[in-house]
């Protein structure tokens, strides 16, 4: 790259494919950097992608600029990169700082579970942060949530690698000196003498730099430390995480190897060694410190002993609580604090909110911690959803519960404290033991046993609701990661059935189970399917196979890979005011238009088209809607991205020919040339789905009154649209041929797996230099079929059937999905191929297509 036009390179891009797949395996980029001394010299960003997933640096006229690179390079999967440079004197690359940057995959959900950096020049090591995600939270568009991290610090007297560097590697030719590897730099990290080390966990489920109105995403580095308040340890890299919502642990003799251990009694994790810690609290992000809390090792036995409290932070404790310090050590990896976190956090849950019901009325500060926690904190930072994910996270909700609990104790403490059996109350508290707490406090109080805790009203402005439906969903084959935002609908006639009141006017929908508040979600009833029966959608987030049962205080509770929803009715009429994240439009008779955040569709004579949009996260939601286009060049590229499919007069994505016997009906007019005539209708949009409905007449020339009738439905946070259609009465055994133009330098991709429930049909290939590579696909229910290619397109055969729901009730006849994806508008652009478009579709079809267990339970009313 010459940027000045000078005849001087000031910039090389390099990629490498290493195995001769046709993928890029390594990159790097060659750069002038003005290092201390005056020597000569050039320097290269160096990345391997050890995972092969294809997702590099992202880089703006070849240079890596943070700020507009950095959430568009991947820094995940498994991969990791190195800084060399190579001096006039030098005869081999040296690493300076980054010796590596390393990224784990340790579930194969294509986010990192752990990221190491070792910082180093040659072998000399100067620091280490390594952070681990230790509920597995990070999956989906949510790439990275790391809980905690360790900074480690050398000696004085200095600290080499050399032992542990292994073979070199070759760039451009030249040796690099000896590395650690991707598969040293973990045991290396942990085993290596730190001479310090800082511990931080972050509470609130929240690792933004400390200034995340500047950049409100969560950091990719891991947990980047802030110095300690104290003095006595510095900060290692930047931006820092916030100076609130972390716990930093300080110890000046970690164990070697580095190790943890849980305390029961504050029901956390500790940095063996660590000398101190504290936790200042700004609960409601307003740079105030609200709470704080600290800990002490007071016999210096390498384990904290004591934590103190001050739950109105002004510096006097109301608590202290001695801890329990028995716990076993365990190792700082991602399996062992796995294997334990989560179910600490559900059983946290459940019992705090046991203990904060049996207190009766809170006081009105405690409340407002509640009604910031419900009302006010979805809304934080809503471009990258980061107060939405902490509200729903387990992790976050825990953040805020325990805040709640504690402020709660305190608050007994001084009202009722004296009381004969406040002491056994205490004594459970302190111990960690919050159910035995909530026990013995409901006797002295003189309190009826617990119900079940998940079985109480909904207030939503004023109103209270008593009565509710219960909705549990599952997948068949549940799946080793969550999902999240998965589509769902049910007949209202289905609901009605077995709860003769039930009032689709005023209804709430809610996300089980009852954590300091209900969940609202929103959710949407609508008669725009095929039938018209009227149905209610919402999104459901699915938890991963062998997850934790969350709480939601039913015995039995829901099982892995299950989730419960409620929908709470009253009487009278209600208007909701959930964000529009669905559009459609129409512009008679030349097309009909349909999206969500995620995707975007137009469909006209016969054909099916797609936008391309930036899959950017610093965008709110409700401003990725693009439709109705008015004076915008869509065929150049804008902010949201681009027309990314010429169709000619093709089928494009999904148009339909019906076949009867050898002879064609195509349900189409390629450029406004034939018989088939259409009818657009927009049937609406809002805050869950947006549908609209196709009438194509004159598709068959011996039954010129018949008419073939589409709905076109698509989800918010979905890319993905599904097609509904409805076939004449009178054909004789048709079939039903789905289209898919071929692109230039494409392939076909056909996914036929015998453990799925659907196949594919999906190309991969370009559409000229102003749109570059596109990826399209046809997603088709597991029936009967075969392919054929024509002059210009491959279409998809298959037999019409009819579908049926849960209930068993007859719907429609056919049903596929369409997506289209857009390589440059991808997030992580540098640079996925066909192989990856496939893998994504495999995943999808899965999802899409796997049978869902519904239990929808009669009504009943709660107290």
């Amino acid at each position: 790259w010459d940027h000045n036009a000078d005849g001087r390179i000031d910039i090389v891009t390099d990629y490498v494919d290493d195995d001769g797949d046709d993928d890029v395996d390594q990159m790097g980029i060659f750069y002038d950097k003005r290092w201390p001394d005056e020597k000569d010299d050039l320097t290269v960003w160096w990345s391997v992608d050890i995972g092969d997933d294809n997702m590099l640096w992202y880089d703006v006229n070849g240079n890596y600029y943070q700020p507009l690179c950095q959430w568009r390079t991947h820094f995940g999967g498994d991969e990791l990169f190195y800084q060399f440079r190579l001096s006039e004197d030098d005869d081999k690359w040296v690493n300076v700082w980054e010796d590596p940057f390393a990224f784990y995959d340790l579930d194969d959900d294509g986010s990192s579970e752990m990221v190491i950096r070792i910082s180093a020049v040659g072998d000399a090591v100067k620091n280490l942060r390594y952070s681990i995600d230790a509920d597995d939270d990070a999956y989906g568009d949510r790439t990275r949530n790391y809980d905690f991290s360790i900074t480690g610090l050398p000696p004085e007297s200095g600290m080499s690698s050399a032992d542990w560097a292994g073979d070199s590697i070759v760039v451009r030719g030249i040796e690099t000196l000896p590395l650690l590897s991707w598969e040293k730099t973990q045991p290396y990290a942990l085993q290596a003498p730190w001479a310090k080390a800082m511990f931080i966990w972050d509470e609130v489920n929240s690792n933004t730099d400390n200034d995340p109105d500047r950049d409100p995403n969560e950091r990719w580095e891991g947990i980047l430390n802030h110095a300690s308040k104290y003095g006595d340890f510095e900060q290692v890299g930047g931006p820092p995480c916030s100076v609130h919502n972390k716990r930093v642990e300080v110890s000046h003799a970690p164990a070697s190897p580095l190790q943890l251990y849980f305390d029961k009694a504050d029901q956390r994790f500790h940095l063996l060694g660590a000398k101190y810690g504290y936790l200042d609290i700004d609960y409601n992000f307003d740079g105030a410190v609200d709470a704080a809390y600290t800990w002490e090792d007071t016999n210096g036995d390498g384990r904290v002993d004591i934590r103190k409290w001050d739950m109105n932070a002004d510096g006097e404790f109301e608590i202290e609580q001695p801890l329990d310090t028995t716990g076993d050590t365990l190792a700082p990896t991602f399996e062992a604090t796995h294997e334990l976190y989560p179910k600490v956090i559900a059983e946290v849950l459940d019992s705090s909110q046991r203990f904060i019901d049996a207190a009766g009325e809170l006081p009105e500060d405690i409340k407002s911690i509640i009604q910031y926690f419900d009302k006010e904190l979805p809304n934080y930072h809503p471009e990258t959803e980061l107060g939405e994910y902490i509200r729903k996270s387990p992790a976050g909700i825990r953040f805020y519960t325990d805040l709640v609990r504690d402020s709660v104790y305190v608050w007994l403490l001084q009202e009722i404290g004296g009381h004969h059996g406040w002491e056994k109350v205490e004594s459970a508290y302190l111990l960690g033991d919050y159910d035995q707490a909530a026990r013995e406090l409901r006797v002295l109080r003189k309190q009826t046993p617990f119900s079940d805790l998940d079985h109480r009203p909904l207030i939503v402005d004023g109103e209270t609701y008593t009565k509710r439906v219960k909705i549990e969903i599952a997948m068949e084959h549940p799946q080793p990661y969550a999902r999240e935002n998965m589509p769902y609908s049910a007949y209202l006639e289905s609901i009605e059935k077995h709860t003769k009141d039930f009032n689709r006017e005023n209804c709430v929908v809610v996300a089980g189970g009852y954590h300091l508040a209900w969940r609202v979600i929103p959710h949407q009833i609508d008669d725009w399917e095929i039938g018209g029966s009227p149905k209610i959608s919402f999104l459901v987030d699915l938890p991963a196979e062998g997850a934790p049962k969350m709480p939601t205080f039913i015995e039995d509770g829901p099982a892995p890979g299950q989730a419960t929803y409620y929908i709470y009715y009253s009487d009278g009429e209600r208007t909701s005011d959930y964000p529009r994240l669905t559009g459609a439009v129409l512009d008679n008779p030349a097309y009909v238009a349909w999206e969500s955040d995620a995707g975007a569709y137009r469909f006209y004579t016969g054909q099916f088209d797609f936008f391309g949009k930036h899959e950017s996260r610093i965008i709110p939601r409700e401003e990725r809607l693009i439709y109705p286009l008015i004076d915008v060049n869509y065929h150049a590229e804008q902010d949201w991205g681009i027309d990314a499919l010429h169709v000619g007069t093709t089928s494009g994505l999904g148009g339909l020919t019906i076949y009867e016997g050898d002879k064609a009906y195509p349900v189409q007019s390629p450029a406004g040339e034939g018989d088939v005539v259409f009818e657009h209708e927009v049937l609406g949009a809002g805050p869950v789905r947006s549908a609209v409905k196709i009438v194509a007449k004159n598709v068959f020339p011996h039954m010129p009154e018949a008419i073939v009738e589409l709905r076109c439905i698509i989800y918010a946070h979905r890319p993905e649209s599904i097609v509904q259609v409805r076939l004449p009465e009178g054909l004789d055994d048709p079939r039903i041929g789905l289209g898919l133009m071929d692109l230039p330098e494409g392939a076909p991709i056909l996914i036929d797996r015998h453990d799925s429930d659907a196949d594919v049909l999906a190309t991969w290939g370009r559409q000229g230099d102003d749109i570059g590579e596109i990826g399209i696909a046809v997603i088709t229910p597991k029936k009967s079929k075969r392919h054929i290619q024509l002059d210009d397109e491959r279409q998809l055969i298959a037999k019409p059937y009819h579908v049926y729901d849960d209930e068993d009730w007859e719907r429609y006849h056919y049903r596929y999905w369409i997506t289209g994806t857009w390589r440059r508008g991808m997030q992580y652009a540098i640079a996925p191929t066909g192989r990856d478009w496939e893998k994504h579709l495999e995943d999808l079809a899965q999802r899409l297509s796997t049978h869902r267990h519904v239990s929808i339970y009669v009504g009943e009313r709660v107290n």
